[in-house]
């Protein structure tokens, strides 16, 4: 269980109707399509890219464990909060795709990005992009794809990410594209 403290902190940081430690989003965010069920402490979704820097700096400083959530419809436990703490879920805000570059066949997605809206929206110019059709209607673009690797096709989405946000809370801009 996590201290009221923390709780009260992360409130401040995205809104006090971002956070939850309700036993219902507790048991939501308990398991993925492994079966298995852990636990989080709590239930953050973030707004921004600014909201999940100040997080994830928050949480390092006072070290709470944090769980990054597209779907959680993976088969591999990576959603799964294993040791508790808390569960970032991507999907209610930072679910928009940022930009289609098609000089350059490069997607800029959020992580909560459902790999079906991709791969309609790059259709509808005249692009490609197959991802597992299984997971195409749940699977969320970069807590799947990228952090596992796969859909590769046109390109490594290993290769996509432009920036990253460390646990320190630090975002750092690889100012490159791959294709």
């Amino acid at each position: 269980m996590m201290e009221k403290k923390h709780l009260d902190v992360l409130k401040r940081i995205v809104g006090e109707e971002n956070v939850y430690d309700d036993k219902a989003h507790l048991i939501a965010y308990s398991y993925d399509a492994t079966r298995e069920h852990f636990e989080p402490d709590a239930v953050i979704f973030p707004r921004d890219e600014q909201d999940v820097s100040t997080v994830l700096r928050y949480c390092n400083d006072h070290r709470i464990v944090i769980v990054p959530r597209g779907a959680g419809s993976g088969f591999t436990g990576g959603a799964l909060p294993s040791s508790g703490g808390i569960v970032l879920a991507f999907e209610k805000h930072m679910n928009k795709i940022l930009e289609i570059d098609m000089q350059n066949m490069v997607a800029v997605v959020q992580p909560g990005v459902v790999n079906m809206d991709l791969q309609r929206a790059v259709e509808e110019v005249g692009l490609f992009y197959p991802p597992d059709p299984a997971s195409q209607k749940r699977r969320r673009y970069a807590c799947g794809e990228i952090r596992y690797h796969q859909g590769l096709r046109y390109g490594d989405p290993r290769g996509t990410p432009k920036r990253r946000c460390y646990q320190s809370g630090q975002t750092h801009d690889q100012g490159r594209r791959r294709v």
